[in-house]
């Protein structure tokens, strides 16, 4: 289990921000370096504070990671490589939706916090339609983007992050099209730009070489 992110309120919502960043930085940066064969044993003892004098909510971040259960994923904890590849896509999930949730929320804050400051302008001296259109269309239209590109952004690593399982299963012996099901991802996605990069890099020789291995610590147990 991981531990899930903080809701705050008006008062510590910085904290609780600075918490949820910190924690699933660390802990998606962990799960990478997991899945690609870099993770030490004792890759908890090694985590440090971004800075000298860190805010109490970072500290926090950390030392809930160091105190969390041992995990599958981890080096040397599951007797065969699918419990740990499994353990290892769940988690990833768990990270990348509490990563969206916790971008998302902060958008949707202003959204609420631009519909109720509408309250405050009903009066004679600035007519509402003038307040929309010289104000909140252009905070709305800032929202819309934001939300939209965080929408992209997640279904896109989502994509990617489910590509790894599936190659994964192919460098354990199990037989996926994982490269057909990830080129007919990409062809969903609505940034072009990212798509287009994606497809370049697939492109490459080396591609299916890198995905489709194991982490010796998983397979040597």
């Amino acid at each position: 289990m991981i531990s899930p992110p903080l809701d705050g309120d008006n008062r510590n919502w910085y904290g609780a921000q600075m918490h949820n960043i910190w924690f699933l930085q660390t802990l998606g940066k962990a799960l990478t370096d997991a899945r690609e064969g870099r993770l030490t044993v004792d890759w908890r003892d090694r985590l440090t504070t971004p800075y000298d004098n860190p805010e109490p909510a970072v500290v926090l971040a950390v030392e809930e990671i160091r105190e969390m259960p041992l995990a599958a994923w981890e080096p040397g904890h599951a007797p065969d490589w699918r419990r740990a590849l499994d353990a290892w896509y769940a988690t990833g999930r768990v990270v990348l939706a509490s990563r969206y949730s916790h971008r998302t929320q902060s958008t949707l804050k202003l959204v609420e916090m631009t519909a109720r400051n509408l309250t405050h302008v009903l009066h004679p001296t600035q007519p509402l339609e003038e307040y929309l259109r010289t104000t909140v269309d252009k905070i709305d239209e800032s929202s819309d983007s934001t939300l939209g590109k965080q929408y992209d952004g997640y279904v896109r690593d989502r994509d990617i992050l489910r590509a790894d399982y599936l190659s994964g299963l192919c460098a354990g012996g199990q037989d996926h099209d994982w490269i057909g099901w990830l080129r007919a991802r990409v062809e969903t996605w609505r940034e072009k730009q990212v798509a287009d990069a994606y497809r370049l890099r697939m492109s490459t020789s080396s591609f299916r070489t890198v995905k489709e291995r194991l982490p010796e610590y998983w397979t040597n147990t």
